[in-house]
This record gives structure tokens, sequence and C-alpha cells, in this order.
């Protein structure tokens, strides 16, 4: 089973981000990340990463093998429940990670 950070660091790797640019973007300092190889962060640590990747904490943690991606219930207020296919909606969560990382949000 992968701990914590292996789970980060292969979502970074699939997205094409660096551990550097994810602490950036969820605001931890530099090697935040890093250490959770042998500690466990703080639950709103653990949020900010599983929301930025759209993926649940039972993921980062290793308790879900399946990477679970989800719309945050902003998005998903949007529209109707089959009007996009799982895919679709994916596509549109990553589109909007991609605009708020241009903008450093």
């Amino acid at each position: 089973m992968d701990n914590l950070f292996s789970i980060v660091q292969r979502l970074c790797k699939s997205r094409s981000i660096t551990i550097a640019a994810l602490e950036r973007a969820c605001g931890f300092g530099n090697g935040t990340v890093k250490k959770w190889g042998t500690a466990t962060p703080s639950g709103d640590r653990l949020a900010k990463v599983a929301d930025y990747f759209n993926v649940t904490v039972d993921y980062l943690l290793g308790r879900n093998e399946i990477e679970e991606t989800y719309v945050p219930h902003t998005i998903a207020a949007h529209f109707d429940g089959d009007e996009f296919t799982k895919s679709e909606l994916d596509e549109i969560v990553n589109y909007i990670e991609y605009v708020k990382s241009k903008k450093n949000i």
C-alpha cells in the first residue's frame, strides 16, 4: 500500500505539476508535502490537497484504491445530473484548476 506522500507524488506527476507548485497553490511552506512521507498532516491540509486534485481524502490516505474525482457542489449546481458524462465533468474541473493555477488562487 502506498503512503500519503507517494500518492500525492503520483497525482502531481499525472497532472504534470511539481510538489513545489502544489505547495504554492495550497498555500503551504516549502517542503511541507515532502514531510508527509513520515508524518501525517492536519485534516485541513489534507482537505486542501484533496480539493486541489478533486479526489477524496480517503483516496489520499490510501483507504480507497480508485481515484474518485468529484465535482464541487458549486459547479454541480449549474448542471443537471445527466447533462454531462463523468469524463466531461472531469475535464471541466481540470480546466477550472488550470485557470486557478494561472491566477495563483
